[in-house]
C-alpha cells in the first residue's frame, strides 16, 4: 500500500505508474514504457518506474484440434453435416450447444470448423470471455477484426498503432461498403480504433448508437455471406455481455445465409431473451449434451492409453468418480498415468503392483482438482 501510494504521488493526472513486478505480471495485456528509476521517501533502494500506455489487443481466437477423433454423438454430427450443407445450398441454418464443463462442446465445435474448411466455407470464431464480459461486443470483436483483416493487430503484427490500424479499417471499409463510410466512428470500440466522431456520429448517444452499430455489423456480415457460405461460431457464450447477446440474435434473423454455431454452458434463469429468440426459430437445431455412456468412455480411454483393453478396476475407478463426463475421464486417466498407478506394457494396461487395492485409491473430486495435481508434479518452469 506504501508503495503504491508513492507511485500516485509522482504521478501525473490521468498517468499510471507501476513497478517493474506489476509490469512483468501485468505484461501479457498492457503496453509499458520505461521511466527509469525513482527513489521514494522511506525506502532505501529505487524503484525501476513504468508507464501504463495502452492495452495489447487479444490475440486471434483459433481452435485447438484435438490428436483423437471424437467419440460418440453421431446424432449430433449428423445434424452439423446436414446443417453445413443447407447453408452450401444458400439457405440459413442455426446449431445451439449447451452442456457443463468438460461435456465435449469444445469438440463438437472443432467438428463443425473442420468440416467447414473441408467443404470450403468460410468460418470466423467468436469467444466470450470471464474477465471481459462486461466489454461490449467483446465476443465478436475477433469477428469482425477477421473481416476487415485486422488479426494482424493482435500483439506485436504488423499493424503496431491505433492510427495504422485505422487506417486500415478505412481502406478495407472503402472496399466492404463505401456508401457506410460517413459512421465509421461507430466502430471505435469494438475494433479498437480513433477515428474522431463526426457532426453525425456524434448526435448518435444511447439504443440510437447501439441500433447503427449493430445494422452497420449486420450489413458487413451480409456483404460477406453474399460473396461466399458464412460459418460463424460464438464459444463461450454463457459469458457474453449484453451488447453481444443483442448482436446474436440480429445476426441470426438478419444475415443470410449464414450457419451460427453457438456453444455455452447451462444458463440460470432468467435465460437471455436472445438466447430464446434463437432457440425459437424455426431454423435452429437444439442439441442439449449429456454423459457419454459405457462403451464411448471404454472407446475414449483406450484411444488415450494407445492399448485394446481397460482393466476392469481401472475403468470402474474412473466412472465412479467422473461419471461419463470425457473431459473428467480423460484428465482421470492422464493422472493415473503420470503417478504410474497403471502402465503401458507391450500394448497392454498393467495395473502397478505399488498402486496397492486400486479400487480404495483417493482420486480428485473434481476435474480442476485433477488438474491442479498433474501441475504440482510438474517443475516450476513447467508449472
Amino acid at each position: 500500500v506504501n508503495i503504491a501510494a508513492r507511485f500516485m504521488e509522482h504521478a501525473e493526472p490521468g498517468q499510471i505508474l507501476t513497478s517493474d513486478r506489476i509490469r512483468k505480471e501485468a505484461a501479457s495485456q498492457f503496453k509499458f514504457t520505461s521511466l527509469g528509476t525513482i527513489t521514494f521517501k522511506g525506502f532505501d533502494e529505487p524503484f525501476q518506474t513504468y508507464q501504463l500506455t495502452g492495452s495489447i489487443e487479444e490475440k486471434p481466437v483459433d481452435l485447438l484440434s484435438s490428436d483423437y477423433p471424437i467419440v460418440g454423438r453421431e446424432r449430433e454430427k449428423e445434424i452439423i453435416d446436414s446443417s453445413l450443407q443447407t447453408l452450401i445450398t444458400g439457405d440459413s441454418t442455426h446449431i445451439a450447444i449447451s452442456g457443463d464443463a468438460g461435456i465435449g462442446k469444445s469438440r463438437l465445435v472443432e467438428y463443425a470448423y473442420q468440416q467447414a474448411q473441408q467443404s470450403g466455407v468460410r468460418t470466423m470464431l467468436g469467444l466470450g470471455d470471464e474477465v471481459r464480459g462486461s466489454s461490449l461486443y467483446f465476443a465478436w470483436r475477433p469477428i469482425f477484426r477477421n473481416l476487415f483483416d485486422l488479426e494482424q493487430a493482435a500483439g506485436t503484427g504488423d499493424i503496431q498503432d491505433t492510427e495504422q490500424r485505422g487506417a486500415a479499417f478505412i481502406r478495407k471499409l472503402e472496399q466492404l461498403a463505401p456508401d457506410q463510410l460517413h459512421i465509421a466512428p461507430l466502430l471505435n470500440e469494438i475494433l479498437s480504433l480513433d477515428i474522431p466522431d463526426n457532426e453525425l456520429t456524434h448526435q448518435m448517444t444511447g439504443e440510437v448508437r447501439a441500433e447503427n452499430i449493430r445494422a452497420l455489423l449486420v450489413s458487413l456480415l451480409n456483404k460477406a455471406a453474399e460473396a461466399s457460405p458464412l460459418m460463424l461460431i460464438m464459444e463461450d457464450a454463457h459469458w457474453f455481455d449484453s451488447a453481444s447477446w443483442a448482436m446474436l440474435r440480429t445476426v441470426a434473423r438478419d444475415v443470410r445465409p449464414i450457419m451460427l454455431v453457438i456453444a455455452y454452458r447451462p444458463l440460470s434463469d432468467p435465460v437471455p431473451a436472445e438466447l430464446s429468440d434463437l432457440l425459437a426459430m424455426q431454423r435452429t437445431y437444439r442439441i442439449t449434451l449429456g454423459q457419454l455412456n459405457d462403451a464411448e468412455i471404454e472407446t475414449m480411454l483406450l484411444q488415450r492409453f494407445h492399448v485394446k483393453q481397460i482393466p476392469r478396476t481401472v475403468f470402474e475407478a474412473i466412472q465412479k468418480k467422473a461419471e461419463g463426463n470425457p473431459f473428467f475421464s480423460e484428465e482421470l486417466a492422464y493422472a493415473l498415468r503420470d503417478q504410474d498407478l497403471v502402465q503401458v506394457v507391450d500394448g497392454n494396461l498393467l495395473v502397478s503392483p505399488e498402486s496397492g487395492e486400486f479400487a480404495r485409491l483417493d482420486f480428485p473430486d473434481t476435474s480442476q482438482d485433477v488438474i491442479r495435481s498433474r501441475i504440482d508434479r510438474l517443475a516450476p518452469q513447467e508449472q
